[in-house]
């Protein structure tokens, strides 16, 4: 079987796009962005937080860390391409799927001190 040459073909950043989300304070998550082309080779980026008191940058991720609303600049690695977009920071909200507990008995009205 004769040999047949591999060709590397590297294919250059001509966009980025980036979507803006909410989130719980106390999450970590990376960004939504968008390259174009999609398939590009190299889609290294940095992120730069307005307000590192609410959103913190983690390498290549985000921490919320206080409620409020902060924009968030992602920048391409060659630097040539930047999308801003807002993080919003809400309440964390916690759902509930069950509840279990000793016999407890207890009539409308009644008080409850814990010792």
């Amino acid at each position: 079987m004769p040999w047949i040459p591999s060709v590397e073909v590297r294919l250059a950043v001509t966009g980025l796009k980036a979507k803006g989300s909410h989130r719980g304070s106390g999450d970590t998550f990376a960004p939504v962005l968008e390259w174009t082309p999609s398939d590009a080779t190299i889609q290294g980026f940095s992120l730069e937080s307005k307000d590192t008191n609410n959103v913190a940058v983690r390498k290549d991720s985000l921490e919320a860390k206080a409620l409020g609303a902060v924009q968030v600049v992602a920048t391409s690695k060659d630097g040539k391409f930047t999308a801003a977009f807002q993080v919003d920071v809400k309440q964390k909200v916690f759902h509930v799927k069950g509840l279990k507990s000793a016999n407890l008995r207890a009539l409308v009205g009644d008080t409850w001190i814990r010792n």
